[in-house]
């Protein structure tokens, strides 16, 4: 990405497929275009918001909450924006299923733009603290595992067990 820096606004990319095998990857591709364009230059990723790597037996409802905790990732280290792909070659059944998740995101939106105090990764658990004007604190937390639950052990939160794929947004 260093050597596109000085060629755009916004950098983003599409690896769907490689973000659906591998969750973790989400946040490792915002951090590794971070650090070629600098902190200061927005990231969007492009999830898949039609299917088109989705398992034929998982349900659009399990391919959601895949793509919910990549999303949430990639907001964690450090991506502005998301962004899905679509086309009419697959049915909208997942498309129609991100409702919910699009919902969240945008009411969730007030607690993503607040300073980011702390980011933290370790394996596949990924964390962020905001906090807002008031110093209130918050707390965006996802496990990119698809099998093993984290811990997440926060000064002042109650400790949590993060299942596979699980996203955690709290205050604190």
């Amino acid at each position: 990405s260093k050597d596109y820096k000085g060629c755009g606004d916004v950098f983003g990319i599409n690896a769907f497929i490689d973000f659906n095998t591998y969750p973790v990857l989400a946040g490792v591709t915002v951090d590794a275009i971070k650090a070629g364009i600098g902190k200061d230059t927005p990231v969007w990723l492009f999830f898949d918001g039609n299917g088109y790597a989705k398992p034929s037996d998982m349900s659009a409802e399990d391919f959601v909450l895949l793509l919910k905790c990549q999303i949430y990732t990639s907001i964690i280290h450090g991506a502005t924006g998301v962004l899905f792909w679509n086309d009419r070659s697959n049915t909208p059944e997942v498309f129609n299923a991100l409702d919910w998740v699009v919902k969240e995101l945008t009411d969730n939106l007030n607690i993503i733009y607040m300073d980011t105090q702390e980011s933290k990764s370790s394996d596949d658990l990924h964390y962020m603290i905001k906090t807002d004007n008031k110093k209130k604190k918050y707390i965006i937390a996802s496990n990119t595992s698809k099998t093993d639950t984290v811990e997440l052990n926060i000064p002042n939160l109650d400790k949590k067990s993060l299942k596979p794929l699980e996203v955690f947004i709290s205050s604190f």
